[in-house]
């Protein structure tokens, strides 16, 4: 099922993102102000629903929107495969805050691998006829590379 934003508020919402807000880069104050649009967000979440058949009723809830938005800006712009990108924001709360996950859990490094770059360009299931199967990792053609 698909969602563009976590629901249910936690106590990262209050006291642990304020303190960390002040420890983004510039980079990122801007990239937020520009991901913060509810259109964009929305073509995210479109694009996930059209992944699989029945994505948004059936199924164990997939990532949210703004999340997958902003984990693969993350991962373009430190040049970081899916599982770097996923050891480190597990470990850093600044990653944590830009990319709006919280104290959620951090998605594991499969959900950018494994055919999910075939989904987000509008194939089908030819995903290893063109190189996008591997198990998550980098094969030079995911989402950032269309």
């Amino acid at each position: 099922m698909t969602r563009t934003h976590h629901q249910q508020p936690t106590l990262w919402t209050g006291f642990l993102n304020e303190e960390v807000n002040d420890l983004w880069e510039p980079w990122m104050r801007r990239a937020d102000q520009l991901l913060d649009d509810k259109r964009l967000i929305e073509l995210v979440f479109e694009a996930q629903g059209r992944r699989w058949n029945k994505s948004r009723t059936r199924g164990r809830l997939q990532t949210p929107s703004e999340v997958v938005l902003r984990l693969l800006l993350l991962k373009h712009i430190r040049d970081w495969s899916c599982q770097t990108l996923e050891r480190e924001v597990r470990a850093n709360l600044v990653y944590r805050s830009f990319a709006r996950i919280g104290g959620e859990k951090v998605p594991d490094a499969r959900w950018a691998g494994a055919g999910a770059s075939h989904r987000w360009r509008g194939g089908g299931a030819t995903a290893s006829a063109r190189g996008g199967a591997g198990g998550g990792e980098e094969s030079g053609s995911g989402p950032e590379d269309a």
